[in-house]
């Protein structure tokens, strides 16, 4: 990769003037060889990842299986009550207390008893090995999802079940493996006086990384310019040029959420608060929402339709667009949550009473209605179907079967359309005075 002088550059040091690259290619290609003037190999080792916390967790399924946040709540929840399978999962903390390490051999006897074909991977693992997982000072209110000391049928579980507990137990099991050691290379070459680096990544000892290869999670598998192989060299060495090529390439725009990064994006909130002090506040609590409320944050923006799911992309409707449009700066802002969280801590510390707390939140609120009062508010509203009975406006509804456009005569009109994906409804005609006589 070229290295550009700074008065070609924008400001993320990308080479902005193509005729310049299309000059230095032609150099390289009529120079012909390389002279390398550095070289530099170092060790890398990579602790493997801890436990799952629920947030994690939520972002994993959903990378994976494209889980919904509540889907993956619900899960972890069946497993921890039902099958006793696998620790409280409502948790923000990916990390073990130490004192646990005497539970290590109950736990992996119950692995072992639950699921016989993990045996040879427990005779290789080693228990004395003590990772980063155990640290007392990391533990919150609760520590990380793990397996429990209860066995259990394997079979019992449903396919989302087995897949997260799979996933848990991996990473309870990652943490008695071996550290991923690979060497990493950084070169620096001139061609023609012009200055270019490349780096490239050499893997020396698996490790914990044995169990992440199937998986596909993207967590592991890291996406940076040292995957390529680079071929042994060493400074001074001159290698041929037989080609030098310009890539023109364009910004993008930012991807659409999906439910794995809408999690993450929440989890780090404070990514999106300019002022410093407010972004300390809210990197220092729990972002938007908390491990127990993310997912029902999500499915009540789903179920009042301010977002849609298309193919595994979350995408804001116009009537969601239009409520924040409609709202006041101060509530669509992450940095008013780190303002209450601020207020919440003089609280605790016994600098401000509860009370005190409370009558600026009253008064605040009053003030925002007061101005909201006064305000022209546009929302466009999704059109429903005519009720094919009477052709009246229809309704939204959610019943055991589904959701379905009901008539708002209803319980006059019985008249229903059914959406694509729900079982079938018939309409009922309401019936006529003479047959209810009969």
């Amino acid at each position: 990769m070229k290295v550009p002088a700074k008065v070609y550059t924008d400001e993320e040091k990308r080479c902005v003037h193509q005729n310049i690259a299309q000059q230095v290619a032609q150099l390289c290609r009529q120079t012909g060889r390389a002279v390398v003037t550095e070289c530099e190999t170092k060790r890398e080792k990579v602790a493997a990842p801890v436990a799952f916390s629920l947030g994690s967790l939520q972002q994993a399924c959903g990378r994976l299986w494209d889980m919904s946040p509540q889907q993956v709540l619900d899960t972890a929840q069946s497993l921890y009550e039902k099958h006793k399978a696998t620790s409280y999962p409502r948790t923000d903390c990916g990390y073990l207390p130490e004192s646990m390490r005497e539970e290590i051999p109950g736990v992996l006897d119950a692995i072992g008893r639950t699921d016989p074909e993990c045996v040879p991977l427990l005779t290789r693992l080693d228990r004395a090995f003590i990772s980063r997982i155990w640290n007392d000072k990391k533990i919150k209110a609760h520590h990380g999802i793990i397996p429990t000391r209860t066995a259990f049928q394997l079979s019992a579980l449903t396919d989302p079940e087995r897949n997260v507990y799979l996933l848990i137990r991996r990473n309870y099991l990652a943490q008695f493996l071996p550290l991923h050691e690979s060497d990493i290379t950084r070169l620096q070459f001139d061609i023609g006086g012009q200055l270019f680096r490349t780096t490239g990544r050499t893997e020396a000892i698996k490790g914990w990384k044995v169990l992440f290869e199937k998986a596909g999670d993207e967590d592991v598998q890291e996406d940076d310019e040292a995957a390529q192989v680079l071929p042994p060299l060493s400074q001074n060495d001159v290698c041929a040029v037989t080609d030098a090529e310009v890539s023109q390439l364009m910004t993008r725009p930012p991807p659409h959420y999906t439910f794995a990064t809408l999690i993450g994006a929440m989890m780090n909130a404070a990514a999106f608060v300019t002022d410093i002090a407010l972004r300390k506040v809210l990197k220092d609590n729990a972002g938007l929402g908390t491990e127990a409320t993310r997912a029902g944050i999500i499915e009540q923006l789903l179920n009042r339709r301010f977002i849609v799911r298309k193919g595994s992309k979350l995408m804001a409707t116009e009537l969601g667009t239009d409520v924040i449009d409609a709202l006041p700066p101060q509530l669509t802002e992450p940095g008013m949550t780190a303002l209450w969280e601020q207020a919440l801590d003089e609280v605790a510390a016994g600098r401000m009473s509860l009370n005190d707390f409370l009558q600026r939140q009253a008064g605040w609120t009053r003030n925002l209605v007061g101005q909201g009062a006064q305000q022209r508010v546009n929302i466009r509203v999704p059109p429903s179907p005519p009720c094919p009975l009477c052709g009246s406006k229809t309704r939204l509804r959610k019943g055991q079967k589904g959701e379905f456009w009901s008539c708002q005569r209803y319980p006059g009109c019985k008249g229903v359309i059914n959406i694509c994906g729900s079982k079938t409804r018939r309409p009922r005609r309401p019936k006529s005075p003479e047959s209810k006589k009969n």
